[in-house]
């Protein structure tokens, strides 16, 4: 039983795959192409992180000459010093005006240095920045794929669950088809069967007529009669139409159709009736005309006692008996027995009995 049952399931493991990949494959195609949205999203934010702090390196490096070479310039104005015409026009001012100089010299130099600490510092907080926000982005990414993920696993589970319930379920319907199929290939062979064997006993019941026919008119030839007397053709056309006038009959009776009407239904036939909503035809109400003698004879079996007298002549003088249809002839009534006194015979030597 497991390996038919594992056969079945084999066999329908080609449609079970394409109902689930109809049912689950447009879901997992959609969650597959969220995970290329995150991680194209994540590239972004780090190519845009990293840009800008390429940027402000960039700025940093390109502002380091132009702010050398100003404070150079300034350096060397500073240096030079006063001219000797200058110089002379100071006089005692010399000594201040060269340390006013130096001290000059001094807060350039320091403002330089300032500078270039700040463009420094600007170019390592650019790339601390860039790697934060590339961390960021990179944790964002692991966590939406991580959720992706689980729902694709979810789905897996959901679209194993379905191809096993599937599967079950076309392997229960193929075995109950068979189980079906079965049961009306028996019932299809007992019909058969139970046809077969009503031939057969049709044929046997018409050879035994026939033969019971045969006979009765070679006993009458023998015995030389003069009535004529059918042939076993005849005999069993007769029986064909007497069978069909008493199955019309005994529906007519069914009915509720008085005698006279019921013999007008069968001598003159009718149609079958239509209903009058639908247009359809009604069953049971077409009666096919068949003789009069047989539908005479088929009204006395549905509604009398037996074949009337009259009946019988008229099919004696066919050359039909009621034999030759299975049919048994009426008992004859009994004589009434006499209630008065029964007669006494004379006693010997009465005066009656001399009369006599």
């Amino acid at each position: 039983m497991a390996r038919k049952r594992r056969r079945l399931a084999d066999r329908f493991a080609g449609q079970v795959a394409a109902e689930s990949a109809l049912r689950f494959d447009p879901e997992v195609q959609a969650l597959r192409g969220a995970k290329r949205d995150v991680r194209r999203q994540t590239r972004g934010d780090v190519r845009a992180a990293r840009g800008t702090a390429r940027d402000v390196s960039r700025a940093a490096r390109a502002a380091r000459p132009e702010a050398g070479k100003s404070f150079a310039e300034a350096l060397a104005r500073v240096t030079e010093g006063p001219t000797p015409g200058v110089s002379a026009a100071l006089g005692n001012l010399g000594p201040a005006a060269a340390r006013d100089s130096e001290g000059a010299r001094r807060r350039l130099a320091e403002t330089q240095a300032g500078l270039e600490a700040e463009l420094t510092m600007r170019a390592q907080d650019a790339a601390a920045g860039a790697a934060s926000a590339v961390r960021q982005a990179r944790s964002t990414r692991r966590e939406e794929v991580g959720k992706l993920n689980t729902r694709i696993h979810q789905v897996a589970q959901r679209r194993g669950l379905f191809a096993q319930q599937r599967s079950g379920e076309l392997v229960e319907s193929a075995r109950g088809r068979r189980v079906t199929k079965r049961g009306q290939d028996k019932t299809l062979q007992g019909s058969r069967e139970r046809t077969r064997a009503q031939n057969e006993r049709a044929a046997a019941d018409r050879e035994s007529r026939e033969k019971i026919a045969d006979k009765r008119i070679a006993a009458d030839k023998k015995a030389g009669g003069k009535k004529p007397r059918a042939t076993s053709e005849q005999i069993i056309g007769a029986q064909t139409t007497l069978d069909l006038a008493v199955r019309q009959a005994k529906r007519a009776k069914g009915d509720g159709e008085s005698r006279s009407g019921a013999a007008k239904l069968l001598i003159e036939g009718q149609d079958a009736l239509k209903d009058p909503a639908t247009g359809e035809k009604i069953p049971d109400t077409k009666y096919k005309a068949v003789k009069q003698l047989w539908a005479s004879v088929a009204l006395d079996l549905s509604y009398g006692q037996g074949v009337s007298a009259k009946n019988r002549r008229r099919m004696h003088k066919l050359g039909y008996k009621l034999a030759d249809f299975g049919i048994s002839s009426p008992a004859k009534p009994k004589k009434p027995r006499s209630t008065g006194p029964r007669a006494t015979r004379p006693a010997p030597g009465s005066s009656w009995g001399r009369m006599r």
